[in-house]
């Protein structure tokens, strides 16, 4: 935040390069924890099962925190904008602590 103001401009002019960047440096992380996992085995060790348990249970937490953030926007009469963002911002914190939860 603080080199903000110094590369500003040049961030703007690159941001479709940058975005790459971005999105590749996040692929060769999930790549690479993918392949790390199959040499050591993990998938014989905790097998499908897990796999399975943790998906439906992000997939119920998801639906449970969609839900309740709908309907407390629709009493709280909140405008769409507001609507969009406590939905995003609620349902990232939720899988967030899911997986942590899970992986701990």
């Amino acid at each position: 935040m603080g080199m903000r103001p110094f590369v500003r401009k040049w961030v703007d002019a690159n941001r479709t390069v940058l975005n790459i960047l971005s999105n590749g440096v996040i692929l060769f992380i999930v790549y690479t924890a993918f392949c790390d996992s199959v040499e050591g085995r993990i998938w014989e060790h905790y097998g499908i099962g897990l796999t399975i348990e943790v998906l439906a249970g992000v997939i119920a937490l998801f639906t449970t925190v969609s839900l309740f953030v709908w309907a407390i926007s629709n009493a709280a009469k909140v405008e769409r904008d507001d609507f969009v963002a406590a939905l995003f911002c609620s349902v990232k914190k939720t899988l967030y602590l899911e997986l942590r939860r899970t992986w701990d």
